[in-house]
Order: structure tokens, then C-alpha cells, then sequence
């Protein structure tokens, strides 16, 4: 459940940064993108401070079980104490990350796509092992390996790289204890991404300019080809109306 859980954010997060900068790019001039992208990120930071940031701070709360400050300094203070006013901010931090992400990338700055995946999977999996754990009919899951496992199927569905996420989550944990549950989050998150992307987040945008080089070398060869260094224009012509005379000195002097 949670690589499907993860594949659905993967694809959400694709589809609406490439959207928001899609849009973004009809804004010509340079300081329109950094006006409107700067004005959006400051208000979703104002609303969500954890947005601020690469999300490192964010993700080592989480692991170590240290999230009551996560929404220290935001409107959503007062329900702090509370299960469901975490498992909701959280969510709506889900919601709007892709586009604090797509506001800086679009907007001149760097932001990235790596920082922002794993930032994504660890809320991920802690909201997926944090709203189970409400209810008294499930086992209950942990939502520290939960997180790790989330940040290794959000890799998985954005970059469509679930090895990658698998060793990349194993080496950071310093073991391989939690191998073949990542093994499992990781293909069922890019399986199920697969269903509706066929290309990564990177390989989505060549694929739209058509530059996008595959397997296929006819294929590869064509999209590369520059049909003006092949069309050849050092040549005369001749026309239906021209007598045979004319055509015969037009042949002579060509050097075809």
C-alpha cells in the first residue's frame, strides 16, 4: 500500500511542476518569474515555515520522533497538541511542496528535484504510518521506518530510479535490515507511476522539446539530424517550360 501510496505522490508532484513551470515559461521576462515566484514561496513559507529550506531539519525531526516543534511558528500552532492537527499539517505540506519547489526552480533559483523527493517521501511515509496507527484495528507501524521507506518510493516514482532509492535509503540507514521492504516500496511506487508517466521527471521535458535520445538509434539519429547541413541548395534547375536547347546548356554547366 505504501509503494502505491508513494507512486500517486510521485505522480502528483510530476505533473503539477511540470504544469507550474509550463506556466512559468510564458512569462518572458526574467523578473516577472522571480517577482511571481518569490511572491508564491513567501507566502506558502509564511503559511507553512517548514517549507523554508532544503527540508533537511524537517526530515531529522521526523526520524529521531521529534516533530512536536514542526509547527512551531505557523497559524497552525494551536493544534499542536493534537493527533490529527500534525497528520493535517503534514498533509497540506504534501499538497504544497511541489509548488514552493516549482516557484524557486522557475523562478531563478535552485531548488532542485533530489532534496525535494526526499523531503516528500519522509512526510510521505510518516503521514501513511501515522494515520494507521490511529486506529485501533491496525498493527501498528513504524512511522521512523516508514519515513526512510518513503523517501526511498518517492525517489523511485519521481526519477524512475528504484534502485537508486533502495541503496541509496540502505546506505543512509547503515544496514540492510530494512532491504527487501524497500525493495518493495521502491517497485510498486515505479510500477505504478509507469502506469501513468512513461518518462521521469528529467526525461519528461527533452521528451516535450524532442530531444530526448532512447534506445532506438534510427530514431536517435533522426532527432539529431540538422536537415539544413543535409538539404543541398548548389545546384541549377530546370523547368517544365524550358526547350531542349536550354536544358542541354543548363547541363553543361552544372557540375552534377
Amino acid at each position: 500500500m505504501l509503494g502505491v501510496f508513494c507512486g500517486l505522490v510521485s505522480l502528483y508532484f510530476t505533473k503539477v511542476m511540470n504544469r507550474v513551470e509550463g506556466m512559468y515559461r510564458n512569462l518572458n521576462n526574467y523578473w516577472k518569474k522571480f517577482v511571481v515566484g518569490g511572491i508564491m514561496l513567501s507566502v506558502l513559507i509564511f503559511i507553512f515555515p517548514p517549507l523554508y529550506g532544503e527540508g533537511y531539519d524537517t526530515i531529522s525531526s521526523l526520524l529521531n520522533g521529534q516533530f512536536s516543534h514542526i509547527m512551531d511558528k505557523s497559524m497552525f500552532y494551536s493544534l499542536n497538541d493534537t493527533y490529527w492537527g500534525l497528520q493535517i499539517f503534514l498533509t497540506l505540506i504534501l499538497l504544497f511542496k511541489v509548488f514552493a519547489s516549482s516557484a524557486t526552480n522557475a523562478g531563478g533559483g535552485c531548488g532542485g528535484i533530489f532534496a525535494p523527493s526526499l523531503y516528500l517521501g519522509c512526510i510521505a511515509g510518516f503521514v501513511f504510518a501515522h494515520a494507521s496507527n490511529y486506529f485501533p484495528f491496525t498493527m501498528y507501524l513504524s512511522e521512523k521506518n516508514f519515513a526512510l521507506l518513503g523517501m526511498a518510493g518517492i525517489m523511485s516514482g519521481v526519477m524512475h530510479a528504484p534502485l537508486t532509492g533502495v541503496f541509496l535509503i540502505a546506505e543512509l540507514t547503515g544496514g540492510y535490515a530494512l532491504f527487501l521492504p524497500l525493495m518493495i516500496v521502491s517497485v510498486s511506487s515505479y510500477i505504478t507511476i509507469k502506469m501513468f508517466l512513461p518518462h521521469s521527471i528529467y526525461s519528461m521535458r527533452l521528451a516535450q522539446k524532442g530531444e530526448l535520445l532512447t534506445h532506438h538509434k534510427d530514431r536517435a539519429v533522426l532527432t539529431l539530424l540538422n536537415t539544413d547541413s543535409v538539404i543541398e541548395r548548389d545546384f541549377l534547375t530546370v523547368s517544365p517550360e524550358m526547350s531542349l536547347g536550354d536544358m542541354v546548356k543548363v547541363i553543361a554547366k552544372s557540375g552534377r
